[in-house]
Order: structure tokens, then C-alpha cells, then sequence
């Protein structure tokens, strides 16, 4: 992985963490902007550079996010849309403050599917291990207007939760969907949990 995309899977995973528990610099360079973050979005800045990265948390055990893995399964449309209001949100405020500067949006899993659905044209993309939903898939094959986010999804092969993703057309995998397919065939169960853990892009 580029160096942007190294720190985007620390962020990725700083995003678990709470609030006061996250590192205040991150690659000697990033620094943690406790101010414009929250439980969900842990927000790192690189003033050298100009670039702002933003992470979202992936599920956790709690009844918010586990409805929102029913939503992406297929389930109500109007949790997703939501959840994505609801971020969107304290986006714009994160783009207020950082106005002028690059925004790079990250997060591992649920965090990734946050990450491009709230992604504008200007913005860069890098999810990992990510999750998604049949309506995003149906969506991104449907004719788009005017210049499109970059999106970049980073996977580790024989993950099946984010075997779906492979069929977004608005994205690019670092892994190929056949060597991927093959490892979740022989993995298992097992295999497939491990396989999807944010800890294999951090290490």
C-alpha cells in the first residue's frame, strides 16, 4: 500500500477506539483533531500536505449498528438513508472547518460503505475489507452525471463479507475477485472472519 493508504487503515482502525483513547499523531504527521470528531468519525490532519482524513467506525456490538447491518443485508432502506444523513451532517461541518483542503474519507467495513456513500467528486476514497448493500451494487451500475469520487477498496482474499463489493462498478480492488472467491471457498467460516479484521491492514 502508498503511504496515504497505509495512514487511512490506522485512521480506519483509530476509528474504533473512543474519543480520549485515540493516538494524538498518527505516522509522525497526522495529527488528531479531537474537536472535529465524535464516536463514529475520527478525523486526522496532515498540515503539511493539506490533506484531511477522515475515518468512520465499522460495526460494533450495539443496537444502532446492528440494525444498520440489517438495513445493508437488505433490510430497511430508511436506516441507511439515515445513517447516511446523520454523517453527512457532521461532514459538512469537518469540510467547513478544513475548507480548501484534500478530503481523503476512510473506514473498515461498515466505516468503508460510509465512506463512499458520502463521498463528493473532489474526494478520495480507501475502504477496507468493505461492506455493502444490493441496492448500492444496482446503483452503481445506473448512468452517472459529471465527474465521480475516487474509490479504492482494500481486501485480504477469502473474505466473504466483502466478496459483494467486487460488484460495485464505481470502485477498484486491490485484490482480484478470483483469487479472492477461491480463498473463501477453501477458508471457511473461520477463515472469513479473520480474513475481514482491520488489524490485517494496520500490521
Amino acid at each position: 500500500m502508498s503511504g496515504i493508504e497505509r495512514v487511512a487503515a490506522l485512521v480506519s482502525a483509530e476509528a474504533y477506539k473512543a474519543p480520549g483513547l485515540r493516538d494524538a499523531v498518527l505516522a509522525n504527521l497526522w495529527r488528531y483533531d479531537a474537536a472535529a470528531s465524535d464516536e463514529v468519525t475520527a478525523v486526522y490532519v496532515n498540515e503539511g500536505s493539506g490533506t484531511v482524513l477522515v475515518g468512520f467506525r465499522g460495526t460494533t456490538i450495539g443496537v444502532q449498528d446492528l440494525a444498520l447491518v440489517w438495513g445493508l443485508l437488505g433490510g430497511s432502506s430508511v436506516i441507511r438513508q439515515r445513517a447516511v444523513a446523520e454523517r453527512r451532517q457532521h461532514l459538512a461541518g469537518v469540510r467547513r472547518k478544513y475548507i480548501g483542503k484534500k478530503v481523503v474519507l476512510t473506514g473498515h467495513s461498515k466505516g468503508a460503505w460510509l465512506a463512499s456513500s458520502l463521498a463528493t467528486a473532489s474526494d478520495e476514497v480507501h475502504g477496507f475489507a468493505p461492506a455493502t448493500s444490493f441496492a448500492d451494487i444496482v446503483s452503481s451500475w445506473m448512468p452517472k452525471v459529471g465527474p465521480q469520487p475516487k474509490v479504492v477498496y482494500h481486501s485480504v482474499a477469502g473474505d466473504v463479507i466483502s466478496l459483494p463489493s467486487y460488484f460495485l462498478r464505481n470502485a477498484t480492488h486491490d485484490v482480484t475477485l478470483g483469487p479472492a472467491l477461491f480463498k473463501t471457498l477453501i477458508g471457511g467460516a473461520v477463515g472469513a472472519i479473520s480474513a475481514h479484521k482491520v488489524e490485517n491492514f494496520t500490521s
